[in-house]
């Protein structure tokens, strides 16, 4: 919990033009799902940090991801909440707030966290 809500921070900071205009992109895309559209929204947020080594460590994370995401997913509130954070982290990258960027990151992945445990514990898996 500490790596991405870092990478949110940097990213605020360092991000370039062409990394605001992708990341633009990839929340207001209607078509991809919202398990693709999270992991891009942290793609790009990882690259605009301008550390090759964020980019590299978000590839362990969007594998966890993309193996247990449907189990954060199932649940239109999950998506709903999924939708605002990457309004909220567009804006605080946009804005360059770094600060809240972070705050919004942290926040995000505390729900998530306890969404996909509440999740499994649901399915009893």
């Amino acid at each position: 919990l500490y790596l991405v809500p870092q990478m949110a921070y940097l990213a605020a900071q360092r991000r370039t033009k062409k990394d605001l205009e992708d990341l633009k992109r990839v929340v207001e895309d209607q078509e991809m799902s919202m398990l693709e559209k999270d992991i891009k929204v942290h793609q790009v947020i990882a690259r605009s940090t301008q550390n090759l080594l964020c980019t590299i460590g978000l590839n362990v994370f969007n594998q966890i991801f993309r193996d247990y995401g449907y189990l954060y997913f199932d649940s239109p509130k999950n998506i709903e909440r999924s939708r605002k954070f990457h309004n909220e982290i567009y804006e605080a990258v946009k804005n360059q707030e770094a600060e809240p960027a972070r705050k919004i990151m942290r926040e995000v992945l505390v729900y998530a966290e306890k969404a996909v445990l509440a999740s499994i514990k649901d399915k009893k898996l």
